[in-house]
């Protein structure tokens, strides 16, 4: 039993000085942060009269900039980019029938400021919120035949866009970090769309104030 006291004791002083002297969400801590990401929407709108929009998923990348004005408190700026992803949509009439499919392929990019409230040290969690613009473009857009109409080739928009997350940071150094950072993201319009952004990003940081 001592034993095993004394492994315990050892294990959690090791743990202790393996963790990070200072945190992230420091004052004055500036991030710089690259990482993969996969958008999920579950209708995305093709520019076509008649056409009700398909599922699509893609991959992506964020880049972004986070400045913790205090312990709890980070200002963040993000870039998003949504590789195209291909799909097809049915084409109804009026009365709600089938007349035909169209076929397009869809991506997005954008930016998004807001802020982060975080709890913890060198594992946090985080809540956020944030607003910008982004564009939905949608190209190869072509239909089995003419019975929808609409724009030839394909077609665009610029959206404002509101988002809420949550997610999980890991302070691995003092200056290395981790982070996923699930983020649900709404474009107003005719019609709106929702995209869920899941991006996993490797953070460096330096302390400048």
């Amino acid at each position: 039993m001592r034993a095993a006291r004394r492994w315990l004791g050892a294990a959690l002083l090791a743990a202790w000085a393996a963790a990070p002297g200072e945190t992230r969400a420091d004052r004055g801590g500036l991030t710089l942060e690259l990482g993969p990401s996969l958008a999920v929407s579950p209708r995305w709108p093709v520019p076509l009269r008649g056409a009700t929009g398909f599922a699509a998923a893609a991959p992506g990348l964020v880049a972004g900039l986070r400045y913790a004005t205090s312990n709890e408190l980070e200002l963040t700026l993000a870039g998003l980019f949504e590789a195209p992803a291909g799909g097809v949509a049915s084409v109804v009439d009026g009365g709600g029938v089938v007349v035909s499919t169209a076929s397009a392929s869809v991506s997005t990019w954008g930016a998004l400021f807001g802020v982060r409230f975080v709890f913890g040290l060198a594992w946090r969690f985080h809540l956020a919120a944030e607003m910008g613009w982004q564009h939905l473009a949608c190209t190869r857009l072509s239909a089995s035949d003419d019975a929808g109409g609409g724009t030839a080739g394909g077609g665009g928009r610029d959206a404002l866009a509101l988002a809420v997350g949550a997610g999980l940071d890991w302070q691995a150094t003092d200056r290395l970090s981790l982070a996923l950072a699930p983020r649900l993201e709404l474009l107003p319009g005719a019609p709106a769309v929702v995209i869920v952004l899941v991006p996993v990003t490797l953070g460096y940081s330096w302390y400048v104030f």
